[in-house]
């Protein structure tokens, strides 16, 4: 089961210019200083890190930390 911390600790991992004690978990990562690069590094990570394939039209809508954990729990 992948957990809140797990995708805050990918984040601080990928050394981005955001402080991840900072990030609320249910605000759009766009609307917390990430870019459209950042998404898509951080969506390379997490399958990297779970082992899993995350569909490009999939990925395009996880717009908060909550919204990915709950995609990767239900896949």
């Amino acid at each position: 089961m992948v957990r809140n911390e797990d995708i805050l600790s990918i984040l601080e991992a990928m050394g981005t210019n955001v402080e991840p004690g900072r990030l609320k978990v249910d605000a759009p990562l766009v609307s917390q200083g990430f870019d459209s690069l950042d998404m898509a590094t951080l969506m390379f990570e997490i399958e990297t890190k779970f082992n899993v394939s995350m569909p490009p039209e999939k990925t395009a809508k996880l717009r908060t930390v909550e919204q990915i954990t709950d995609y990767l729990n239900q896949s």
